[in-house]
């Protein structure tokens, strides 16, 4: 699975996505939060929206990357879909 690189915000947070998926009924992408800071990490599937195996960020921090998350999502997906 690919790590498609997005952007890298100002706290180191880097933000990538996957390559398409397809649940059998859906295509989803991936979208990865990894800050290097301890090694925080978070996944959550566009366009579904729920954080997944966040490890080490405070729900404060995972209301902050969900907005990002918000504003990137769907051009992530327009970005792994071109790349097919």
């Amino acid at each position: 699975m690919e790590h498609n690189p997005f952007i890298e915000l100002n706290d180191d947070t880097t933000i990538t996505y996957s390559d398409i998926k397809n649940d059998g009924n859906e295509e989803y992408i991936t979208v990865y939060f990894e800050t290097p800071d301890g090694f925080n990490s978070m996944q959550v599937n566009y366009p579904f929206g729920v954080p997944e195996k966040v490890v080490g960020y405070t729900d404060k921090e995972v209301s902050d990357l969900m907005k990002h998350y918000h504003k990137i999502a769907k051009l992530a997906f327009e970005f792994a879909k071109e790349g097919d």
